[in-house]
């Protein structure tokens, strides 16, 4: 890998985003959203919560540049926009400002390995499901807690499932 980052034209989604940065690279990724058919144009100029979010902040939070057209259709770079501008597009919703035709977005380094799991309660009101839920919900400690990135959902199960 060449470098720790990629640009991304705003017409492409999340999907491809990810796709396109793990045909170079298996260590690194960019903390965006779950759904492979949301644009990055709208997700990184509304903020861009992800499950690596966590650790690593918003996916606006990791845009290195950005390409702008603005209103005089002059291409802007950041450096070129200015940082007041710079900081609105990500996350100030990037539309008010001209248009953004690509993102440059720093990769953070992911595990090799992860771990995923769910607790179901399995009937309605089940108090030790629930609390275990919540217990491995609430683990901090030490380092793992900086590592940890946990999403707590609690819903009733369909019935007959």
């Amino acid at each position: 890998m060449r470098s720790k980052t990629e640009w991304a034209e705003a017409g492409a989604t999340v999907g491809q985003l990810y796709s396109d940065i793990a045909s170079n690279t298996a260590d690194y990724s960019f903390p965006a959203g779950t759904c492979p058919t949301m644009g990055t144009g709208g997700h990184c100029s509304g903020g861009g919560m992800s499950l690596l979010s966590r650790k690593y902040g918003l996916a606006a939070d990791n845009i290195i540049d950005a390409l702008l057209v603005d209103a005089n259709s002059n291409l802007l770079d950041r450096k070129s926009m200015g940082e007041d501008l710079f900081w609105a597009l990500r996350g100030g919703g990037g539309g008010s400002w001209g248009v953004v035709v690509a993102w440059k977005v720093g990769l953070v380094r992911v595990p090799s390995k992860v771990t995923v799991f769910m607790v179901f309660m399995a009937k309605s009101g089940d108090r030790p499901s629930l609390s275990v839920a919540i217990h491995c919900a609430s683990v901090r400690t030490g380092s793992l807690y900086s590592r940890c990135n946990i999403w707590l959902r609690i819903a009733r199960r369909p019935e007959g499932h």
